[in-house]
């Protein structure tokens, strides 16, 4: 189980902050081949820089994930140089938390479907022929239980729609990637502990020991790695134990 993921070839997107980060460690940590994809050029080469002091393989991509072409672009990047792509980790995802939506502007509201719909479109449209040529592969969509029905959460009313439309996009395109062997796995976890979820602090005071930790939903996506493909996981909502009463 160990050596599960030594060579295996791994793009994930918001690579420089809480779940990516840690994503991109953790495999690394295993012998994974880590493409990291991320905004801030700064945030990502610190990245590099301690993942290849623990003798791991890192390609850094300083790019906005709602650049289609960039995307592109980074994709071929590491086919040339890895040959292939195995695991794509879609987890990059914002939140602009107002008031309430009446405070919202365009900007806000076109920076989170750019980054939380669009790019999760666009990575997946540029990755998965790959997977397809293969006949073989795991996409992981990073949504939200808040995608899975509309809460009262002010100010996180665009938010929950992108993660509804990212869940529907799943639950459609996973059907015709069985079909070529590629698994498409939605993962909606709740209250994570992540700089997201410090903005967000409200709905659970000051405790983030409740909070679900990245290396839990690491652990979980290592777990279905190791599954035998005759086992399907398609979609998966989990929470902390204080959220029970609100799904």
């Amino acid at each position: 189980m160990e050596d599960s993921l030594k060579n295996k070839i791994i793009m994930v997107t918001g690579a420089s902050r809480g779940m990516g980060r840690y994503f991109c460690k953790h495999f690394a940590e295993k012998g994974a081949k880590v493409a990291a994809i991320a905004r801030s050029e700064q945030d990502l080469k610190s990245l590099k820089d301690e993942i290849e002091a623990n003798n791991g393989l890192v390609n850094i991509y300083p790019l906005s994930i709602s650049d289609y072409y960039s995307i592109e672009n980074a994709v071929n990047d590491v086919i040339k140089k890895w040959g292939t792509i195995d695991i794509l980790i879609n987890n990059a995802g914002v939140i602009i938390a107002s008031s309430n939506f009446d405070c919202y502007s365009k900007d806000d509201m076109d920076s989170e479907i750019d980054t939380n719909i669009k790019g999760t479109f666009y990575m997946t449209r540029l990755v998965s022929p790959v997977m397809i040529k293969n006949r073989n592969g795991y996409i992981f969509n990073i949504s939200s239980v808040g995608g899975t029905r509309g809460p009262y959460m002010p100010g996180a009313e665009v938010y929950i729609a992108t993660k509804f439309a990212i869940n529907g996009f799943t639950d459609s395109y996973s059907k015709y990637l069985l079909k070529h062997n590629v698994n498409m796995v939605l993962l909606c976890p709740g209250g994570t502990d992540t700089n997201i979820w410090e903005r967000n602090v409200y709905r659970h005071g000051s405790d983030k020991e409740i909070l679900i930790k990245p290396s839990e939903i690491a652990e979980l996506i290592e777990h279905i790695l190791n599954t035998r493909k005759a086992v399907f996981f398609k979609n998966i909502v989990f929470f902390p134990r204080c959220e029970a009463d609100e799904w």
